[in-house]
């Protein structure tokens, strides 16, 4: 349990287990003896929830621990925490989930679109480049035969040579064009064509952690969440909701562009800004400037029939930097989830700062 100092551990005696449970008065108990053991040694092994989850429900058992109360109701309360806890944990997983496969989905129907549209080019190419050698070969043997002096046929020969090697330089380099437009394709999100998708800010986050390793350099993340989306989607159709996305997109876009920082959408609803060189109280003020515009932004709903609409819609943003026990991406990532969910039950459109 949180309590490590009094809780028994899965590497402990058997003897310093039993002192635990004569501590508490447990002997004997055993739907409180499960209770503890199961919160105590399993657990932790079951990767649900955050440390910081789990030491919340460590201390909470350990509370109901010394006031003695063994009842069946005071049981019935923790197994009913647990219980809710474990729903909550499971439901996010699985959200997380769904948003990943469905990005993973649309990612997937990129590529092979951006294969579909290739194929053909690389086909001609290859015809194109076949066509010229046969073009090459037709015209030395037709220099050969036609007696030319040893000057004029080696000036024959490199002029048709050239400009075959013209031709492929010329296709390569169109081929080249193409390949590389593709694979910047292939690492933005299909919807919002102006930020990276969660593929390639994965990548992104997990090299730029790894170079900040050992040094001074503040590194801070922004996660952004659309208030009420569904609201939106309910109210004007997912048409507009989508439009709503890429409004925001935009805006992100053209703030994080500013100060070299990488923005990307992270799934559903949620974007997020990687912002290279910035502390929380730094980021926290990029932050802010993005809840204005986007709070400010006047968005212009034009139904099929009749006269439209103006809309408003607002943001929470969770801000947290590596520092402290936040050292790699994950720890990262969800701190700065943590805190933008504290944005969202603090009454939303705010911006909230990770603190340990």
């Amino acid at each position: 349990m949180a309590a490590q100092r009094d809780a028994p551990g899965e590497n402990r005696g058997a003897d310093e287990v039993f002192a635990f449970f004569e501590r508490y008065g447990l002997e004997g108990n055993a739907p409180w003896i499960a209770v503890v053991l199961f919160i105590r040694d399993l657990l932790p092994r079951l990767g649900l929830l955050s440390v910081e989850e789990m030491a919340r429900i460590q201390n909470q058992v350990l509370g109901a621990l010394e006031t003695r109360d063994f009842s069946d109701n005071a049981l019935s309360s923790v197994v009913k925490g647990l219980a809710e806890r474990f729903r909550e944990a499971l439901a996010t997983r699985l959200a997380e989930v769904e948003s990943k496969l469905e990005l993973e989905r649309d990612f997937a129907v990129s590529l092979l679109s951006a294969i579909e549209e290739i194929a053909p080019e690389l086909r001609s190419v290859a015809e194109k480049h076949e066509a010229s050698l046969v073009g090459l070969d037709a015209g030395a043997r037709a220099a050969v035969l036609a007696g030319l002096d040893k000057q004029s046929l080696t000036e024959r020969l490199k002029g048709l040579i050239g400009a075959a090697l013209e031709s492929a330089k010329e296709e390569s380099f169109k081929l080249e064009k193409k390949v590389r437009s593709l694979e910047q394709r292939a690492r933005t999100d299909p919807l919002l064509t102006s930020l990276h998708n969660r593929r390639s800010f994965d990548e992104h986050i997990t090299e730029t952690v790894t170079r900040h390793a050992g040094t001074a350099t503040p590194l801070a993340l922004l996660m952004i969440d659309v208030d009420h989306f569904k609201a939106i989607n309910d109210t004007h159709g997912h048409l507009v909701g989508d439009d709503v996305l890429k409004v925001l997109a935009k805006i992100v876009h053209d703030q994080a562009k500013d100060s070299g920082a990488f923005a990307a959408r992270y799934g559903g609803e949620e974007l997020v800004v990687l912002i290279p060189g910035a502390n929380t109280a730094a980021a926290a003020g990029a932050a802010e400037a993005l809840r204005q515009a986007v709070a400010n932004y006047e968005f212009l709903v034009r139904p099929n029939e009749g006269s439209s609409r103006l809309i408003r819609f607002t943001v929470s943003i969770g801000v947290a930097d590596l520092a402290g026990n936040r050292q790699t991406a994950a720890d990262l990532t969800r701190a700065a989830d943590k805190a933008m969910y504290l944005a969202k039950k603090a009454g939303r459109n705010r911006v909230v700062r990770y603190k340990d």
